[in-house]
């Protein structure tokens, strides 16, 4: 089993429902015998897994709320994908998420511009404290393909380390072994396939005076391999 789990100062009191996360996608597959993967669904699933992690975890959360975001000099009501904040302590956070499959071969580029994405949409919240992007990227490796798990970790790996060059604040990794094994057509159709884990990547954006996204400060620097 492969799970790791780096947090900036900024964010570290997400740690601890991100482990939980990472132990409800354990209960979910054992409860269904891992002949069903809890993130192959939709960004939407996979995002409620984590919203019950922080309330397990004595966090304060909702999801899919409304909240002031701003275009410009604008301000509109629109909304979030995830608010989450301490019941005892300061800190509070906006977070939109987005789910991005990477199978290999997925450019650098595209890998890159996942983040952009999500970057874009959170700088435009401003109703806690810090505004996040969090990016869910989901492996999938066709069957046919024959990669082995070494193989499979390199490819999130080039992942993981796209995101530390461009500035991340937190990543998450969770990879069971039973989830490797588990093969499943994609949903719209195609090659048998395995989902076997979830790389998840946090990055504090502002929106700059020009309108635009910027990476915060403190983002992580230290080497991470996943294996």
């Amino acid at each position: 089993m492969h799970k790791v789990s780096r947090f900036s100062k900024e964010l570290d009191f997400l740690k601890p429902a991100f482990e939980q996360f990472s132990e409800n996608l354990d209960q979910y597959g054992n409860v269904f015998d891992w002949e069903e993967l809890p993130h192959y669904f939709n960004e939407r699933a996979t995002i409620s897994f984590l919203q019950a992690a922080c309330w397990q975890c004595g966090l304060i959360s909702m999801e899919e709320y409304v909240t002031k975001k701003y275009v410009g000099e604008e301000e509109n009501d629109g909304r979030c994908d995830l608010y989450i904040c301490q019941k005892r302590g300061q800190r509070t956070v906006e977070i939109e998420a987005k789910q991005r499959l990477l199978v290999p071969g997925t450019r650098d580029g595209t890998i890159k511009g996942w983040f952009l994405e999500g970057d874009l949409d959170a700088c435009k919240n401003q109703g806690a404290d810090l505004q996040a992007s969090l990016t869910f990227v989901m492996p999938r490796v066709p069957v046919s393909a024959e990669f082995t798990e070494e193989e499979y970790l390199e490819v999130v790996q080039n992942a993981l380390n796209i995101a530390m060059e461009s500035g991340i604040h937190a990543v998450h990794f969770w990879c069971h072994p039973k989830a490797w094994k588990h093969e499943e057509e994609p949903r719209g159709g195609g090659e048998m396939a395995r989902w076997p884990g979830l790389l998840s990547l946090l990055r504090v954006v502002n929106l700059s005076e020009d309108g635009e996204a910027k990476v915060g400060p403190n983002t992580l620097n230290s080497p991470i391999r996943l294996a």
